[in-house]
């Protein structure tokens, strides 16, 4: 838009396109957090702990 290439109409369609991908990524990343385990060896035993879950720290 700067450089005069894109109209205002044209720039706000490809920001909202552009939110509309952010949302659609952003849900596809909280789906993957969701599923992702982590797996530890504790006492020679793989264990699993659900991704960000408090035990991991």
């Amino acid at each position: 838009m700067e450089n005069g290439e894109k109209s205002l109409e044209d720039s706000i369609k490809l920001y909202t396109e552009g939110l509309e991908i952010a949302k659609f990524c952003n849900g596809k990343l909280e789906e993957a957090e969701k599923k992702v385990k982590i797996i530890t060896e504790e006492n020679g035993e793989l264990l699993e702990a659900n991704f960000g879950s408090e035990d991991d720290a």
